[in-house]
């Protein structure tokens, strides 16, 4: 495609001109593939999943789950590096214009309200305890604290990256240092089975799905291949080692929300000032993306955006959503992996298919994974991911001589 890439639906106008030079290099972005793997979440996530298996089996179910993720997010980024795409012209070129890109910012805008529900509750609990507050009153001020912040336009700022990585690894450090790892606490060990080993894997791989999901917003403009697989690399690294602290957490301590982890250590106040600046950036982050995907979803422009996901963001703050994350995961993981499915899977089949079938592949995964979900089934996230890959991939049968549209 030559020129600028350019479309003005109903819903949004984005504009999109391809640089002539492709120079940035994995050391430009693996701050932000090294914050999204190490920090809080992937902490909370490692004592969640110690909570429902044994540690002889977590050991080689997370480097799987993780190499999952890995490679998810990796096709996703060589792709849109490949196609010298973002996100924005990767998923129209595959779903359409209308209900295809409503449905994509209608599930980016829903999956970031519960990402900043999580970071408000654990943070904002986390000031709370640091400022001697009542736990509401620091999350409210968190959340007032970032709206000014979204406002300034200061969540754009790339450095801050920097300080969430190293933050999430001070906390890290301190929590193990806190807390000890040689006590078991007095809870009862899981026991592993089939089932909670697939919902394992599966929630692992749901944990950055979203960031899967956006990762050629971060790649499109690398040099090289190589620099998109060093900076997967770096996400493997940095979410295996996060998960491997929670375990830990919770092995030393049967419990797997940090701000009660850390309240009673001996070095709590150092843990828990980790914790808030470890989640500044993500949250920011967060707020800049809801809020463009709101605006995209709603006749809104951005600034109300923005106040609508805080106010949303808060109302499940307040009510400690950090405490249900591995739901959450569990959710998105039923959505979220067909539509991987389908826009990887597009690139090798666009000759066959159109827009129309792309986006009813990914339905008809979703729809499964839906069902089997609320059937109380954990194969959910691998199931919705093979049925849209195969709906897909029958359009050569269907629909031979189909051009995806729009080229």
């Amino acid at each position: 495609m030559k020129g600028p890439f350019s479309f003005n639906p109903t819903l949004f106008t984005v504009y999109f001109a391809p640089m002539k030079n492709y120079n940035a290099r994995w050391y430009h972005r693996i701050g932000i593939w090294f914050g999204i793997g190490l920090n809080p979440a992937s902490i909370t996530m490692g004592g969640g999943l110690a909570a429902a298996l044994p540690f002889e089996t977590l050991f080689w179910v997370v480097p799987l789950g993780c190499g999952l993720l890995m490679a998810l997010a990796m096709g996703a980024g060589l792709i849109g590096q490949s196609l010298r795409a973002p996100l924005a012209r990767w998923s129209i070129s595959t779903f359409g214009f209308g209900i295809g890109a409503l449905t994509i910012n209608l599930m980016m805008a829903v999956g970031m309200v519960g990402w900043h529900g999580f970071q408000l509750g654990l943070a904002g609990t986390a000031l709370g305890v640091l400022l001697r507050l009542p736990n509401w009153l620091g999350i409210v001020l968190l959340a007032t604290t970032v709206c000014i912040a979204s406002f300034s336009s200061v969540n754009r700022w790339n450095w801050l990256t920097w300080i969430t990585g190293l933050s999430a690894l001070g906390l890290a450090v301190f929590s193990l240092l806190a807390v000890g790892t040689g006590i078991e606490a007095n809870y009862e060990i899981p026991q592993s089975s089939f089932r909670t080993i697939l919902w394992a894997i599966g929630t692992i791989a749901s944990f950055a799905a979203l960031f899967a999901l956006r990762v050629p917003d971060f790649t499109f403009d690398l040099q090289t291949r190589q620099d998109v697989v060093i900076d997967g690399i770096a996400l493997f690294i940095a979410i295996t080692f996060g998960i491997i602290v929670g375990m830990y957490l919770y092995r030393a301590t049967g419990s797997w929300d940090l701000t009660v982890i850390l309240a009673g250590s001996r070095i709590a106040f150092i843990a828990q000032l980790f914790l808030v600046l470890s989640l500044i950036a993500p949250t920011l982050s967060t707020v800049h993306s809801g809020a463009l995907a709101w605006a995209n979803v709603l006749p809104i422009n951005s600034r109300v955006g923005i106040i609508l996901l805080i106010g949303l963001g808060l109302t499940l703050g307040l009510t400690r959503f950090d405490q249900r994350l591995l739901p959450f995961l569990d959710w998105i993981g039923t959505i979220v992996p067909p539509a991987l499915a389908v826009m990887i899977g597009a690139v090798f089949v666009r000759r066959y298919t159109t827009t129309k079938w792309t986006y009813a592949s990914w339905v008809v995964g979703a729809v499964v994974a839906l069902g089997l979900k609320i059937a109380g089934q954990d194969v959910h996230f691998f199931v919705g991911f093979m049925v849209s890959l195969l709906a897909l991939f029958s359009t050569r049968f269907f629909n031979p001589r189909a051009k995806l549209a729009p080229q």
